[in-house]
């Protein structure tokens, strides 16, 4: 195939190589990281005994538990009038159905 190409004119000439060319890169300085340092650590105080109420809890329980139960019977006793006049009045229709009925 090489002899043909010489006949003809074409020869095939070996490409020459392009040296490469290294560029040195510029190395960025890394920032220098500090560190900061712990506080020392201070020993926990040590807690005085103190006297603590053997009634705080249930004495806070039930004192914050009153409104909500006494509440409801706060409402019964304001409302207790109302209530049984209408039980009245309701008890008085029903003796005009029963006297109109019986009139029949």
């Amino acid at each position: 195939a090489e002899a043909a190409a010489k006949k003809k004119g074409k020869a095939k000439k070996p490409k020459a190589e392009k040296p490469k060319v290294e560029k040195p890169k510029a190395e960025k300085p890394k920032p220098a990281l500090s560190v900061p340092s712990l506080p020392a650590k201070r020993p926990a105080p040590s807690k005085a005994p103190v006297d603590a109420d053997a009634n705080a809890g249930p004495v806070g329980v039930a004192l914050g538990a009153a409104p909500l139960v006494a509440a409801p019977f706060v409402a019964l006793a304001a409302t207790r009038g109302t209530l049984q006049r209408t039980q009245a009045r309701r008890a008085q229709i029903q003796k005009e159905i029963d006297d109109f009925e019986a009139a029949r």
